[in-house]
C-alpha cells in the first residue's frame, strides 16, 4: 500500500519513482562490467550537505573549547600538583602535624592525574577540527567519498568524546574517594590532638 501512494498524498514522505519498461515480463538488465565511473557520477544531495554544514560551526566551537580546557586543566593540574608536593616539605606543615606525610603526595598525584586528563582533551578537539575540515571538503566536491570521510571523522569525534567522558567520570569518582579518605584521616588526627 505504501509503495503506490498518489502523488500529492500527505502520507507520502518522498516521491517514489518506478521506471517501468514497455514489457513488464522482460527481465532486468545490468552491465556485465559494473558501473563506469567516467560516465556515472554520484553526488550527495544539497539537503545532506546543508545539514552537515550547519553542524560545522558547532564542531569548530567545541574544538576550540576542548583546546582551551585542555590547556587550562593541564597547567592547573600539573602546576598545582607540583606546588602541593613541593610545599609538603615546608617546615610549617611538618610542625603542624595535622596530616600524615603521604597526604600531600596523594593530593599532588590526584592533581597530576587531572593534568593527564587535561592532555587527553586534545584528542577530541583534534577529531572535531578534522570533522569540520571534512565538511568543507564535502561542500566543495559533493562526492560520496567526502561524505563518507566526514561521517567517519564524526564517528571518531564521538568515540573520543565518549572515552574522555569515561575518563572524567573515573577521575571524579577517584577524587571523591580521595576526598573522603583524606577527610577521615584529618578528622582522626584532629580528634587525637584534642
Amino acid at each position: 500500500m505504501g509503495l503506490f501512494l498518489a502523488a500529492g498524498d500527505p502520507r507520502q514522505e518522498a516521491p517514489v519513482f518506478f521506471a517501468m519498461e514497455s514489457n513488464p515480463y522482460h527481465s532486468p538488465s545490468a552491465s556485465l562490467f559494473g558501473s563506469n565511473e567516467a560516465t556515472e557520477t554520484i553526488t550527495v544531495s544539497q539537503g545532506s550537505i546543508l545539514h552537515l554544514q550547519n553542524t560545522r560551526p558547532w564542531a569548530l566551537f567545541l574544538s576550540v573549547v576542548f583546546f582551551l580546557v585542555s590547556a587550562l586543566m593541564t597547567l592547573f593540574g600539573f602546576g598545582t600538583g607540583a606546588a602541593v608536593v613541593l610545599g609538603a616539605g615546608s617546615a610549617e606543615l611538618k610542625d603542624a602535624g595535622a596530616v600524615g606525610p603521604g597526604f600531600f603526595q596523594l593530593i599532588g598525584a590526584v592533581y597530576g592525574l587531572m593534568g593527564v586528563i587535561g592532555l587527553s582533551y586534545i584528542y577530541p578537539g583534534v577529531k572535531l577540527w578534522k570533522y569540520s575540515t571534512r565538511i568543507n571538503a564535502l561542500t566543495r566536491s559533493q562526492s560520496v567519498q567526502d561524505l563518507e570521510s566526514a561521517l567517519n571523522a564524526q564517528r571518531m569525534a564521538w568515540k573520543s568524546l565518549g572515552i574522555v567522558t569515561i575518563l572524567g567520570i573515573a577521575l571524579g569518582i577517584l577524587m571523591m574517594i580521595v576526598g573522603v579518605v583524606a577527610g577521615l584521616g584529618v578528622a582522626e588526627t584532629m580528634g587525637k590532638g584534642v
